[in-house]
């Protein structure tokens, strides 16, 4: 059973859904998808969240906003298909992140900070 109020469906663990774009039905079935997750909105197989937004086949996510396919996220913004992010901002194609800033289609990256099409990146300050 979920909580209503104006804006969103709720569920026990302070996990919502926006009533603009899910009904009761699929909230209480992503509700069902969510393990260990509080206070996360409109996520989708999570597993260990808190505060997220927008996630989507997350574990061990920190402070995500858009996240889809994430692995080990930490403080993530804008990420698409990280796996082992832990600092990112702006993140795009991401697979083994570390310390990213504003990451665009990187593979390897460690300690990057203003990256833009990287591939086996390693310590980049300044972009590209």
């Amino acid at each position: 059973m979920m909580n209503n109020d104006e804006n969103y469906w709720i569920d026990e663990n302070g996990n919502k859904w926006n009533k603009v774009i899910y009904n009761e039905k699929q909230a209480i079935l992503f509700s069902s998808t969510l393990i260990n997750c509080a206070d996360c909105t409109n996520c989708i197989n999570c597993i260990n969240s808190r505060n997220c937004i927008n996630c989507t086949n997350c574990i061990n996510s920190r402070n995500c906003i858009n996240c889809t396919n994430c692995t080990n996220c930490r403080n993530c913004t804008d990420s698409r298909n990280c796996i082992n992010c832990i600092n990112c901002i702006n993140s795009r194609n991401c697979t083994d992140s570390r310390n990213c800033t504003n990451c665009r289609n990187c593979t390897n990256c460690r300690n990057c900070t203003d990256s833009r099409n990287c591939t086996n990146c390693k310590n980049i300050k300044g972009g590209e």
